[in-house]
């Protein structure tokens, strides 16, 4: 079973330290997920953008996605 306090080591750290690190990574947890969330939304309006084009234009918009891809990418 998972235990969260398996790398506790009272002689490295104390309680009150442990405890705002363990704060600190749900907070990182929590704003990980709510980017999560943003990402996915901003994916949905993406796809539903795209739907509206015809097929022409889809493909002008795969090229402009690709390109900025490995642009961000460093290919």
């Amino acid at each position: 079973m998972y235990n969260p306090n398996w790398y506790y080591n009272p002689q490295c750290f104390n309680q009150q330290a442990y405890n705002q690190m363990q704060q600190e990574m749900q907070k990182y947890q929590q704003s990980q997920s709510e980017e999560v969330a943003k990402a996915f939304h901003a994916y949905k309006d993406f796809l539903d953008a795209y739907g509206k084009l015809d097929p022409a234009h889809q493909q002008e918009l795969f090229y402009y996605c690709f390109a900025d891809f490995a642009s961000r990418n460093h290919w």
